[in-house]
Order: C-alpha cells, then structure tokens, then sequence
C-alpha cells in the first residue's frame, strides 16, 4: 500500500489513536433472530452499524430508528426498503443508506 495521494492522506492533525479492529463475523458475531425468517449478525462501530442479515420470503422488519448511521447491500435476492418513507425494491448489487435517527424498514415477498 502506498501513501501519498490525496485520498490516501496521513494529515497527522486528524490522525485518532483509537484502535480499529478485525472481526470474524461467523466466529466472532452471535446470529440474533429478531423475528421468525429474519435473523441478522450486527457489528457496531462508533457510529456505523453493519449488519449481516438473512430474510426468509415473506418477512418483515418493522420501521424502526436508531443512533447509528446504517448501509444497507443487498447480496442476493430482492427487498423493499423504506428510507424516511421513500421504498424502492433493492437486487442484487444496489444499497440504501440511512443517516442516523432515520425511520427505515424492509420487507421480502415471494423471493428473499
């Protein structure tokens, strides 16, 4: 890896001393089944929040909000997805993101 370029710049004002971290999600992130077909592996940064999550056909996940800004990639599949009150069906390759503290919720239909 090289340094150097405008993106890659190591301005050593804004440089944290926080540690970052690896994660394992298989071993090191316990499977959470918040409703019956949707279960989710979430990794929570500082103010970021990943989560790996599984839906069955025909599953929802209720419109909810939390402090953590939230990406969201579809993987395989299709879902709908409601950010603020704006859906969209999500395939394979498309993303939503939600800002902190945004209403959001998804749901699936005949395939997942």
């Amino acid at each position: 890896m090289s340094e150097g370029t405008p993106y890659f710049d190591l301005d050593p004002d804004k440089l944290s001393q926080e540690p970052g971290r690896f994660v394992d999600v298989d071993s090191d992130t316990p499977r959470v089944e918040f409703a019956a077909g949707l279960s989710f592996r979430p990794v929570l940064g500082e103010n970021v929040m990943t989560s790996f999550v599984s839906f069955e056909p025909h599953t929802e996940a209720p419109r909810h909000a939390h402090d953590e800004e939230q990406i969201t990639i579809v993987l395989e599949g299709e879902l709908e997805f409601d950010v603020g009150g704006e859906t969209r069906i999500l395939t394979k390759g498309q993303l939503a993101i939600v800002p902190p503290n945004v209403p959001h919720g998804a749901r699936t239909h005949d395939s997942a």
